[in-house]
Formats: structure tokens, C-alpha cells, sequence
């Protein structure tokens, strides 16, 4: 009985070859996947941040997890100081490429480092 080497070596090369490719496939879907996450994600902070209604009460706010405490001074200064601070939040997220940042941040001013 004769064992072909340079076939069992080709099948095995050939398996290595098309399980990296499979991981590169896997690897452009998850990332699309997460990318549409993100923008999900980004657009329905954006529309709770718009002050009427849910601005005022800071709901992109808790969207993005902040504090438990940051709505409340929302909702206590009528709506970040008369809806300027929801409105000015709405185009920071809108305009920004990450949002990231903005997430878990306890800021009152949450564009502010």
C-alpha cells in the first residue's frame, strides 16, 4: 500500500487556504454588521436628541448611558437651559463621524473633554 504525501499535503494546505478566506468573509460581515449597529445606533441618539420632546428630557442622554443624574438636571433646567443644550447635543451627533466618545460619558456637556 502506497501513501501519496503530496496529496494528503495539498489537502491539507488547500483546507488552511480556503479557512483563511472564510475567516476573512466572516470577518467583513461582522464588521458590516457593526458598522450598521453604529449607524442605528447614531441616528436614534441623534432623533431623541432633537428637544421636542424627548431632548428635553435628555433621552439621547440615556441612549448613550450616561449617569442616571445628567436627565434629571435636563429635565430640572427645563430642558438643558431652555432646550439649547439638547439642540446643540443633536448636531454634535449628527455631525460627528464616532459617537463613542459620547457614550457612558457623566459630562453635562457630553462634547466637552
Amino acid at each position: 500500500m502506497e501513501i501519496d504525501f503530496s496529496r494528503m499535503v495539498l489537502s491539507e494546505l488547500s483546507d488552511t487556504v480556503f479557512l483563511k478566506v472564510d475567516q476573512a468573509v466572516a470577518d467583513s460581515i461582522v464588521k458590516s454588521i457593526n458598522n450598521k449597529e453604529h449607524k442605528k445606533k447614531k441616528f436614534i441618539s441623534a432623533l431623541f436628541a432633537f428637544p421636542f420632546p424627548l431632548g428635553f428630557m435628555g433621552g439621547h442622554r440615556v441612549m448613550l448611558g450616561t449617569k442616571p443624574w445628567v436627565p434629571v438636571v435636563y429635565v430640572a433646567t427645563f430642558g438643558g437651559c431652555f432646550g439649547v443644550l439638547p439642540l446643540i447635543d443633536f448636531f454634535v451627533i449628527i455631525f460627528s463621524k464616532d459617537i463613542e466618545q459620547y457614550e457612558n460619558n457623566p459630562n453635562i456637556f457630553m462634547w466637552l473633554k
